[in-house]
């Protein structure tokens, strides 16, 4: 189970590309299977060039939007738990 502390950050060897301002494609390792990501997932994704604990995730989208912060904080693990079940992110320790 994942939580603020968990510590994650993209898989190696995707491909990621931009299809519009508010949407991105991430092709998967074995070049079939892609996913696409929304404006709010992009900023996300952005953050995660290098390893990022889910809490500084959380924390830097409440910054971006004007939301309840408990509402951030489900969307973001609901989203980081969907990229990582897809093999998109990583967890570190």
């Amino acid at each position: 189970m994942i939580d603020r502390n968990t510590i994650v950050n993209r898989s190696p060897g995707l491909q990621a590309a931009r299809v519009s301002d508010n949407e991105m494609v991430i092709l998967g390792h074995d070049s079939e299977h892609y996913l696409g990501i929304d404006e709010s997932g992009m900023a996300i994704w952005d953050q995660l060039d290098e390893a990022k604990s889910i809490g500084e995730i959380i924390d830097s989208m409440g910054a971006l939007y004007d939301a309840d912060n408990k509402v951030i904080e489900k969307d973001v693990l609901v989203f980081v738990e969907r990229l990582l079940n897809e093999g998109v992110l990583q967890t570190r320790d």
